[in-house]
């Protein structure tokens, strides 16, 4: 799969105008491998530890989803091991039809909910959220239709932007500590 350098450049200098340079960062990587626009953060952990071997705690990949039932676990998990850290949730979202194939950064937590009900609770300091389906038929329809091709290569994206991002942020680090 061959991808534009410049649209990972462009992610990863979005990422780092919206979040920051930081140090200590932690990825968490939402979803389930049972639906396959929902493996999107599975996927995306699962690109950085193997092809990036990144310089951070990634936590969510295909063999340990991050899930509704699991949350708990790791939101005692990142308060305890990760409290001095920043930590960026990345999950997939349904959004406008016009949205459907981007990926948006936040300065803050996401708000993870079980599919449309309750609230889940709020994780992480900043957010990179994939938009993989729109919500124009109902939120079921659209996402049993996502190719697995398309979040493959959302999830590709990412994983290079957000492996890039990280790699800034040390070279920025350490430049600011030799000031």
């Amino acid at each position: 799969m061959t991808v534009d350098k410049n649209i990972i450049q462009q992610l990863s200098y979005n990422i780092l105008h919206k979040i920051g340079i930081c140090e200590n960062i932690v990825i968490v990587c939402l979803g389930t491998t049972k639906i396959i626009a929902d493996c999107f953060g599975p996927l995306v952990g699962q690109l950085l530890k193997q092809q990036h071997n990144i310089n951070c705690y990634v936590y969510g990949d295909i063999n340990h989803s991050i899930t509704k039932s699991t949350l708990p676990f790791y939101f005692e998990l990142l308060a305890k091991k990760h409290s001095n850290s920043k930590i960026i949730a990345l999950d997939c979202a349904i959004g406008k039809e016009t949205e459907v194939g981007t990926i948006k950064t936040y300065n803050c937590g996401l708000v993870r909910r079980s599919g449309i009900d309750n609230s889940l609770g709020l994780i992480g300091d900043a957010s990179i959220i994939g938009i993989l389906a729109s919500n124009s038929n109902g939120i079921a329809d659209n996402f049993l239709y996502v190719q697995k091709q398309f979040v493959k290569q959302m999830a590709q994206i990412t994983a290079n932007a957000i492996n890039e991002y990280v790699c800034l942020c040390n070279i920025l680090s350490q430049k600011n500590e030799l000031v």
